[in-house]
């Protein structure tokens, strides 16, 4: 299940007054689907269109994630734990500065998305939205029932699924 409706309307809706000095190379929404138990990493990457030394900053305006994911925030100079409110990049010249999550979702299936605004250091009205948006596939099969007298198989069932009470 992916969840992006509003994220590119809320793009679009953002502020275009002010000459782009960076845009993130691939659009402003990440998708990736994400594997069960292991830290997946997403990237969004930004192009310095200056032709200068380029310092972003960047906000966190919103987040909306399973509870039981665990989620850690890196950009161009630090690693954080969790999803702070705000931060700085590294100044960049020829080099892409970047966000990076990091994303743990464990058995939990679902969708979630994260909502930046990264921004020129001395011009906040320089501005673009960019989005993580990132889901995992359902469960593949089921496991066999301890506490239930009844036998199910084959598991995986393929065309057919037998059950047998064993009591």
């Amino acid at each position: 299940m992916k969840v992006l409706p509003l994220l590119p309307l809320l793009f679009l809706l953002a502020k275009t007054g002010f000459t782009q000095t960076f845009l993130p190379v691939s659009g402003p929404v990440m998708e990736q689907e994400i594997a069960f138990n292991q830290a997946n990493e997403s990237y969004l990457y930004f192009n310095n269109l200056s032709g200068d030394t380029l310092q972003l900053r960047w906000r966190s305006l919103g987040v909306d994630m399973p509870g039981d994911w665990v989620a850690d925030l890196c950009d161009y100079g630090l690693c954080y734990t969790g999803i702070p409110s705000t931060g700085t990049m590294n100044p960049v010249f020829d080099i892409q500065p970047y966000l990076k999550l990091i994303v743990q979702p464990g058995t939990t299936a679902g969708s979630g998305w994260i909502w930046f605004r990264v921004f020129e250091k001395d011009h906040e009205d320089n501005y673009v939205d960019v989005f993580f948006s990132l889901f995992t596939t359902g469960t593949t099969s089921a496991g066999e029932p301890e506490s239930v007298a009844m036998k199910f198989f084959p598991n995986p069932a393929r065309n057919f699924l037998f059950l047998e009470n064993k009591g």
